[in-house]
């Protein structure tokens, strides 16, 4: 069984699509803090001269908080200023009139709770670009001891779900947060992800969809490849 596991990003880039899209079980962790300067809470877009733009939500609660806990603000209105910017950006995109109303629908979404907001939007994701791939949330889940290190948590929440193969951005294990030999130890085989510049590198896939359209997930496919560690 495959698993991949992250914070539930807001409308991620192509890598984090990339490993929905290899594995079987995603788990969603609900049960951290959102964290400072991640891709929670925000992400990158082209504007139309082809310079790198941010895209951020607003939040009422701090860093400090766990996803599942951490509350959206209304004030300023940063939902109908992101679904400006995207039309400003892209309304000449060859698939914008395509996934426009369903991009702005997930964007103008009233709900509060960041969670739940940002689930909505993977959901769709996965519906739109055909993943086969099952959710699963930490904090159901209630797989957790305060004595663990991230990576024994990682590995515990794998073989919670009878996972024998993780799925990992390249950067945790480049930086040394994952072992391969630890979690050979618990039966567990690690793949780093390789992924290759691109247009749509460090872009979210609001981007991907609008300048490739149904070509999307092959995209994603041809950009990315796996590293077993």
């Amino acid at each position: 069984m495959k698993i991949g596991i992250n914070r539930p990003n807001f409308f991620p880039w192509c890598g984090f699509c990339a490993i929905l899209d290899a594995v079987d079980i995603f788990i969603i962790l609900d049960d951290i803090p959102v964290g400072k300067n991640n891709w929670v809470t925000r992400n990158r877009v082209q504007d139309n001269q082809g310079k790198t733009q941010w895209m951020s939500q607003s939040m009422k609660t701090g860093h400090l908080h766990a996803v599942s806990e951490s509350i959206l603000c209304d004030v300023p209105d940063w939902r109908n200023a992101i679904k400006r910017k995207l039309e400003n950006y892209y309304r000449k995109a060859p698939y914008f009139d395509q996934y426009k109303a369903e991009v702005f629908d997930l964007i103008l979404n009233p709900q509060q709770n960041l969670c739940r907001y940002n689930m909505a939007i993977l959901e769709w994701i996965i519906k739109t670009l055909g993943f086969n791939v099952s959710i699963r949330v930490s904090s159901i889940m209630q797989n957790d001891d305060p004595s663990w290190s991230p990576e024994k948590r990682i590995i515990e929440l794998c073989k919670g779900v009878s996972g024998n193969q993780y799925y990992n951005g390249k950067d945790g294990i480049e930086k040394g947060l994952y072992c391969a030999n630890t979690f050979r130890k618990e039966g567990l085989r690690l793949f780093k992800q390789l992924y290759s510049p691109s247009i749509t590198t460090d872009l979210s896939i609001i981007h991907a969809l609008f300048v490739y359209g149904p070509k999307t997930l092959e995209t994603i496919r041809a950009s990315c490849s796996w590293e077993e560690q």
